[in-house]
């Protein structure tokens, strides 16, 4: 024992710390031996063969989160090329392919950055990048966290539209300090014309309504779209004959909810209601979602805000342009349920509509915003970037 050290009492007598020590070391030996002749494979390959949501559950899935986390660990103790072989032993060998893919650009981002920022390896790095963008089971906002690392100009395989539409309003900001660490405090004027503390994006909510031509208008990020989500295809995403996704009279959410697997294990009734959609009259819909409103109100789920929904917002939308934004949700619903802009603004009279994302001093689109943004813009929908500058209110 080193000198100092504090000795505190054995947990177990010592014919107990050798039973434990010799039982360790005979199940050493057995994992030994199965690696050796491949039982394991055995295991893997019966894992990954069950349905998506269930692979989760797995021993192998598990062991992967916990050696994904320990790359982590490894990364603050600066033990770089540890983390990346292990992070290439994840991504790299194919019997776990199947296994925790959401991670998979998570981890090929931080290969690439371990490479190229800790090892100085460049180029290496871009051929990792490189097998990144290829990977099937990588989604569009980690190809684009892949593309930013710029480990060199030329590489641009995620192309988006251009530039977000910005523009910049004044906010009026106290001039006080009121003794927290609040850099910005803005402010603004209620119906009585007092003046009361807001938002930022209060701010840019009355500046559209009073300035862009909306009359109505939520801060409400993704909730509003989910809603309408929920609304229109409650049947479908909360079919209770879909097989292995209900294990809990508990649940609120099928257990493919938050993956790719929500769409193709429903691909043809999706479909169906899509193409329903398309051609649909507007009284058809408002009856459709008012048997779903009536039947379900009020029950438990993360789809539907049911203090939210207006009718009068989904038929403000270009029907092409909300039925791009659903699909999208439904068919990599892990990847796009977040990052939507924070407010919607629509006008009933003229049936327009606008989202607009909200950055006070200092704030930075993310990665999903980015894509959020184009994608709307892609689909006739008005998008934009509202940076608000703090002006000073006197006195």
């Amino acid at each position: 024992m080193d000198q100092g050290a504090v000795r505190f009492p054995a947990p177990n007598p010592c014919p107990e710390i050798l039973s434990i020590y010799g039982s360790k070391v005979h199940r050493s030996l057995c994992v030994q031996r199965i690696m050796q002749i491949n039982l394991w494979l055995l295991d893997i390959a019966k894992a990954a063969s069950l349905p998506v949501p269930l692979r989760r559950f797995t021993a192998f899935a598990v062991l992967m989160r916990c050696v994904a986390h320990g790359t982590g660990v490894l990364e603050k103790q600066k033990k770089y090329a540890i983390a990346i072989s292990w992070q290439r032993f994840l991504l790299k060998t194919k019997e776990l392919k199947p296994f925790c893919m959401s991670l998979r650009g998570a981890m090929w981002d931080r290969l690439a950055l371990n490479l190229d920022a800790h090892l100085k390896e460049r180029e290496e790095a871009l051929e990792e990048i490189e097998e990144g963008m290829k990977d099937e089971a990588v989604a569009d906002k980690d190809k684009l966290m892949l593309q930013v690392c710029k480990v060199t100009p030329c590489l641009l395989l995620l192309q988006l539209n251009g530039a977000e539409e910005c523009k910049e309003i004044y906010g009026t900001t106290l001039s006080k300090d009121l003794g927290d660490s609040r850099v910005n405090r803005f402010v603004t004027n209620d119906t009585d014309n007092h003046i009361v503390e807001s938002s930022v994006e209060e701010v840019v909510r009355k500046h559209y309504l009073e300035k862009e031509g909306f009359n109505n208008g939520v801060h409400a990020e993704g909730s509003i779209w989910h809603t309408v989500l929920g609304l229109l295809f409650y049947d479908i995403i909360f079919d209770h004959s879909v097989k292995d996704v209900w294990l809990s009279e508990v649940q609120t959410n099928p257990v493919d909810l938050n993956s790719r697997n929500l769409y193709e294990s429903r691909r043809e009734r999706f479909d169906n209601r899509f193409l329903w959609l398309q051609t649909a009259s507007e009284e058809d819909i408002t009856d459709a979602v008012r048997i779903t409103w009536t039947a379900q109100h009020s029950l438990e789920t993360s789809e539907i805000n049911w203090d939210l929904f207006l009718d009068e917002f989904f038929f403000c939308c270009p029907r092409q342009g909300v039925l791009a934004v659903l699909r999208r949700i439904v068919t990599d619903y892990r990847n796009c349920r977040s990052g939507f802009p924070d407010l919607t603004m629509w006008n009933t009279t003229t049936k327009t509509v606008a989202v607009v994302e909200v950055k006070g001093p200092g704030d930075r689109l993310s990665t999903k915003q980015r894509l959020w943004l184009d994608f709307f813009t892609r689909h006739e929908i008005r998008a934009e970037v509202c940076h608000v500058i703090g002006k000073k209110k006197s006195g």
